[in-house]
């Protein structure tokens, strides 16, 4: 292995012309003549079985790397009486006997020795049953070929070979290969166009065959045409290359209307989207000549360059097109079965820190480990040779815990707990911090997310419908399966309580808080939730009864002003979560409204001001409590406290920003818990407090 992969990777980049890694330039010896003899008839030899062979050879000579790759360099020649300024035509074979007439077009400015750019056309209507004929793209682009000096490439697709399938991908590729056998192409500046078919196609090279292109330009094509087609979307890949795209506003195909929500989440996955909306434009070729200085720019603006980080999402691993080169500087030992770049071959483990493994677990299993239920044909747990039946108990060293504990642990939601610290504010805000205050708070602490678990757990139930439909929570325990209803129906009661008889201890006061709290939050969940504008409200106080809870664990009678202040920042944040729900449904683009809420989607400007005002109010309401006289007897330095409410006001504004752009996970709290913004400013809020306190 330490070998044999530097050899195939030096001789890969010679091949590409890509840009290469430094290692690859360094200096090596001039190769010797049978060596470059081999080299070139690798490149002249045009049966793959036969290449395949050649290669074997100059990876089996027992030459370095360097003079391996120097004799790539060195045998390859280019024709260099290939007639200009004409149209070049072969025919390539494909599925079911059928052969594919392709099309190359030379400038007459094409010199052997220079590099030349190549655009690859993919015509549309390529679900007939006959011969493409290159479509669209020489009537197209011939003449801009020849006068601005590219080569272009127009094979042919037809039924059986459509763009999006193995036998047009196969067509496409291997006329590749055809031209830069006998023509000196930059491999950095590949361009794929295509319209309609077309440009579908485009998106599939996207998604699964990437490596030769530098860009991708479509023009009115389907983005989703592999997955509407059966095949896997890859949607992680769709960051693969940059892509330039336009769709029709009278396009009876695929209208602006309905390929834009497409077109956003694209950029959302991280695609490097440059697309245009065609107001006035059909699904018409003729119109696309207009276009061309536009895409002329794009594709220049664009070479292909090699990418520090790849990441690659497929459904069979053992195909190619995942990335350019791949460069092995350590593997693991004793990898069994091989989760690897192709795993029949190399035993390397996936890059991915957590690869799809291809098994379904057994939920009612209750021992120890995890049991499998099924596994996926082709799948890295396949070919490690784990079957159904088979339990997990142990992994490199590290005992695994059951899946049913970790689905329990998952649908308590204990993140959430960190909403329960409010219960310390009582004694944080009346500077009280004895050892009995303490313990009371932790104990009100405890009791609050038993409860609030047990709610969370009741809320799952009650939602499971819209949950399994929610492109996030249907990952949820009880809407994914990995937890049982039964499970629940025990886990609520229990939960519940544990919750309450811990507060009996504290006290009646604390109990008829908790009480009143589990009231509350179970008519929430069962029907307020629903009701319009009450239910921020209501959110706003179950977060204001925890600073209550507190306050009837230690006898620490809250102030006016920590309650008001609780009110309105806690509702700002109830309507923050609500905008991040509208945004994403917005986002989603197939209903108006989440189920089970009051709210549409074109409600977001109003509940924005919602959450911007009330965020707004709870600052004001903090600057009167810092002019107050109140504050000047518990305060050393009580000017200092100005700073809370300048970070307050930065972090409302921030967060309803994020929100409005979909940044927001829909739980404000759990953002602030991992932003690392909201982080530092909750540091810097501890600081001014404990400067305040202590002059």
């Amino acid at each position: 292995m330490k070998c044999l992969f530097p050899w195939l990777t030096a001789a890969l980049l010679a091949v590409s012309g890509a840009a290469r890694p430094a290692w690859a330039d360094e200096p090596a010896e001039r190769p010797h003549g049978e060596l470059v003899a081999q080299a070139a008839a690798w490149w002249e030899d045009e049966d793959s079985v036969a290449r395949g062979a050649w290669a074997l050879r100059l990876i089996g000579s027992g030459a370095t790397a360097g003079e391996v790759a120097a004799a790539v360099e060195a045998g390859r020649a280019f024709k260099t009486d290939v007639p200009k300024g004409t149209i070049h035509v072969w025919k390539r074979p494909g599925p079911g006997g059928n052969e594919h007439t392709c099309y190359l077009v030379i400038p007459q400015g094409y010199d052997a020795a220079t590099p030349m750019k190549l655009l690859v056309w993919l015509h549309g209507g390529v679900a007939r049953d006959q011969d493409g004929g290159g479509g669209s793209g020489l009537r197209l682009w011939a003449e801009k070929a020849a006068e601005e000096g590219f080569l272009l490439l127009c094979p042919s697709g037809r039924l059986g070979a459509e763009w999006w399938t193995p036998g047009g991908v196969g067509v496409i590729r291997g006329a590749i290969a055809d031209v830069r056998r006998s023509y000196n192409v930059d491999a950095d500046r590949i361009a794929c166009a295509g319209f309609s078919d077309g440009a579908s196609g485009c998106y599939h090279l996207l998604l699964h065959h990437p490596e030769p292109f530098c860009c991708f330009m479509a023009l009115m094509g389907q983005p989703l045409v592999t997955r509407l087609m059966g095949g896997p979307s890859a949607a992680a890949n769709v960051g693969s290359r940059p892509v330039w795209a336009i769709h029709g506003g009278k396009d009876t195909l695929y209208p602006t209307a309905q390929m834009k929500p497409l077109m956003d989440e694209m950029k959302a996955a991280g695609c490097d989207l440059t697309w245009g909306d065609r107001p006035d434009t059909g699904h018409d070729f003729t119109a696309l000549p207009a276009e061309w200085e536009a895409m002329k720019a794009f594709w220049d603006a664009h070479p292909r360059a090699v990418k520090n980080e790849v990441r690659w999402q497929s459904s069979m691993p053992w195909l190619d097109g995942r990335c350019d080169w791949v460069e092995v500087m350590e593997t693991a030992s004793g990898v069994k079965g091989a989760v690897g770049l192709t795993t029949k071959l190399l035993p390397i483990p996936a890059p991915n820190p957590r690869p799809r493994l291809g098994v379904t677990l057994d939920t009612d299993y209750a021992g120890p480990g995890v049991r499998i239920k099924e596994v996926e044909d082709g799948s890295a747990a396949a070919n490690a040779d784990v079957r159904p039946g088979d339990v997990l108990v142990e992994v490199e060293g590290q005992a695994i815990r059951t899946a049913q504990d970790l689905a329990i642990l998952r649908a308590v939601r204990p993140h959430q707990w960190v909403k329960n610290v409010l219960v310390f504010l009582p004694m944080i805000a009346g500077h009280a911090f004895s050892l009995g205050n303490v313990l009371w708070s932790l104990l009100a602490f405890l009791a609050f997310g038993l409860v609030a678990s047990a709610v969370y757990v009741l809320n799952d139930l009650v939602d499971l419908q819209a949950d399994r439909r929610h492109p996030t929570k249907r990952n949820r325990p009880f809407a994914s399966g990995a937890l049982s209803l039964a499970a629940g129906t025990w886990m609520f009661p229990i939960l519940l309580a544990a919750g309450l008889g811990l507060a009996a201890v504290g006290g009646a006061a604390l109990f008829g808080v908790m009480a009143f709290y589990t009231l509350t939050t179970t008519a929430y969940s069962l029907k307020l939730k629903g009701t319009l504008g009450a239910d921020i409200l209501l959110l706003a106080v179950l977060y204001t009864l925890r600073i209550i809870a507190g306050a009837a664990a230690t006898g620490i009678a809250p102030s006016m002003w920590l309650l008001s202040f609780s009110v309105f920042l806690f509702l700002s944040l109830a309507a923050v979560k609500r905008l991040s729900e509208l945004v994403h449904i917005e986002a989603e683009g197939d209903q108006r409204r989440a189920k089970g809420r009051a709210y549409t989607v074109e409600d977001r400007p109003v509940v924005a001001m919602i959450a911007t005002s009330a965020g707004f109010l709870s600052v004001l309401v903090l600057a009167l409590y810092i002019d107050s006289p109140e504050v000047s007897g518990q305060y050393a330095r009580p000017e200092i406290l100005w700073g809370l409410g300048l970070g307050l006001l930065y972090w409302i504004s921030r967060t309803v920003l994020l929100a409005h752009r979909g940044h927001v996970d829909q739980d404000p709290v759990v953002f602030a818990l991992t932003d690392r913004v909201s982080q530092v400013t909750g540091l810097v809020f501890v600081l001014v407090f404990i400067a305040a306190v202590i002059g």
